[in-house]
């Protein structure tokens, strides 16, 4: 009786590990099924913002929301599970109503050829050289600003890497408008002059 408990204890511990398998493998693959959201872009390197000489960059400093902003729009990882997962990075940095109409404009967009070139040639583009400058030509208050953004989109491929589906470096400019909000900090709330 001995001998058969042994080989009961070992049947039912061979259950419950096969058991204990199937269970992880089913987990694992549910987990990988899921569509994963953009992983965020490191720091693109500093955003350099111009201030005026009676004031200083703050932490909440809407150059600096600006500069982050326009990093987040041109940033991309053939990781990305789609062509439009800047969307996602620049949704903390974009009031509701501006992410909306992003959303509806260029949501869902499958990239085409350059995406899938993109993707093939294993591939990151990141922005470099970030500048705000406060757009003088437009009026600001205490709760609304402009900023004219500029930098250097930089495309660098694993395989065949002398021939980006995007330009290698490429000027990205654009002028936004940032509004505080009522906790204090700022977020862009409109675009214009859009360029690259």
């Amino acid at each position: 009786m001995n001998g058969r408990m042994r080989v009961l204890a070992a049947t039912g511990a061979a259950v419950l590990v096969a058991g204990g398998v199937i269970v992880g493998a089913y987990w694992l693959g549910a987990e990988q099924n899921e569509p994963a959201a953009p992983a965020p872009i490191g720091p693109s390197g500093s955003v350099q913002t111009i201030v005026s000489a009676t004031g200083a960059a703050t932490e909440a400093d809407p150059g600096r929301v600006a500069g982050e902003w326009l990093a987040a729009r041109h940033s991309l990882r053939a990781t990305d599970p789609a062509a439009d997962a800047w969307l996602h990075r620049v949704a903390e940095l974009s009031t509701s109503r501006l992410h909306a109409e992003l959303t509806d404009q260029f949501g869902g967009g499958g990239g085409g050829v350059a995406w899938a070139d993109f993707q093939r040639q294993d591939c990151t583009r990141i922005v470099r050289e970030v500048q705000a400058h406060v757009a003088q030509a437009a009026p600001s208050t205490d709760t609304s600003t402009w900023y004219l953004v500029s930098g250097t989109a930089i495309t660098s491929c694993a395989h065949d890497p002398r021939n980006p589906p995007f330009p290698a470096e490429q000027p990205v400019t654009v002028t936004l408008k940032l509004t505080r909000q009522p906790g204090g900090n700022w977020l862009v709330d409109d675009i214009t002059d859009a360029a690259g």
